[in-house]
């Protein structure tokens, strides 16, 4: 691929043969402009490495590192790389704080390319997962313009039998040898938000707009769940993606009473097992990624998904 470059009075895109390079030519303001943001979308779709040259930048606001953010948990499920070269001291500090720790920051464009040159660590088995974690996150910021961030992953206690929120869809996913439940939660004004952001108009405050829009979210997310994987080798059109349950949604946080079927057993949803919480922040609001599974295989997927 010849070289091209997208040029801007704040940076230029650079497309090299195995990486993107995003030079930033001075300061930025606070708000990404539009051009930025649609740029950072149709990366996403690319399996490319972006090594992005900040050594003129004396800060990013948030809203700058939530697209960062974005972009990189997506390469990150493409097999791909997102590394910062030659940040300032002030931004620096920026890198250094708990929600942005996930930066890799090198000293030179030569370091960079020799990280790039390094293979990746074995998959896990859990491909879906990853997947439709990080599908969710695509499709808020896509479809919604809504950047999001995944926080610390934690395991939820025994005792807590409810979802995170009150705005719930769930769906059960069917693998070989067992079987888990992925779970949406919003509180009611984040979700509202988003559906409306998707739709272009104000979307009801009704219990039954906002599960039909919760239903519908989760569609879009397997659909992204799906290119991801297809993108990483995992699957092709003609095989598919896995089994699951069509989306639920319920707008209480009780957890509901289900039994599915698996290995010709009945099971009780949400009974005898464990839920793995990934919360996520968004400029819509906080939500909650959660997985539920047999406990028996709950170390399994606590590896899947923490990185």
């Amino acid at each position: 691929m010849n070289e091209s470059i997208i040029k801007h009075p704040l940076y230029n895109l650079i497309n090299r043969k195995k990486y993107i390079v995003c030079d930033f030519l001075t300061d930025v303001p606070e708000v990404p402009p539009d051009e930025f943001v649609e740029n950072i979308k149709n990366l996403m779709l690319r399996p490319i490495n972006i090594v992005v040259n900040c050594y003129r930048l004396n800060n990013l606001s948030d809203k700058w590192m939530s697209i960062f953010s974005v972009l990189h948990y997506q390469l990150l499920d493409l097999d791909s790389k997102l590394i910062f070269l030659t940040p300032t001291k002030n931004l620096q500090k920026v890198f250094e704080r708990n929600e942005f720790k996930f930066i890799k920051t090198l000293p030179s464009l030569l370091r960079a390319i020799e990280e790039l040159e390094i293979e990746g660590e074995e998959e896990t088995k859990l491909n879906f997962l990853k997947a439709f974690i990080y599908g969710t996150i695509r499709t808020l910021f896509i479809q919604s313009n809504t950047p999001s961030f995944r926080k610390k992953v934690y395991l939820k206690k025994a005792t807590e039998t409810s979802f995170s929120s009150e705005c719930s869809g769930y769906m059960t996913v069917f693998g070989e040898n067992f079987f888990y439940t992925v779970v949406i939660s919003f509180n009611r004004s984040t979700i509202r938000n988003v559906i409306s952001s998707m739709i272009g108009s104000e979307l009801p405050d009704s219990d039954s707009d906002l599960m039909d829009g919760i239903c519908e979210l989760m569609n879009i997310i397997m659909g992204q769940t799906k290119y991801v994987l297809v993108k990483k080798g995992k699957i092709t059109d003609a095989v598919p993606i896995v089994n699951t349950t069509t989306p639920r949604a319920q707008m209480i946080k009780d957890y509901p009473d289900t039994e599915v079927n698996f290995d010709g057993k009945p099971y009780k949803l949400f009974g005898r097992g464990n839920t793995v919480v990934v919360p996520c922040s968004s400029v819509q609001g906080d939500f909650f990624i959660e997985v539920w599974v047999p406990r028996e295989h709950i170390d399994k997927v606590m590896k899947s998904i923490v990185h």
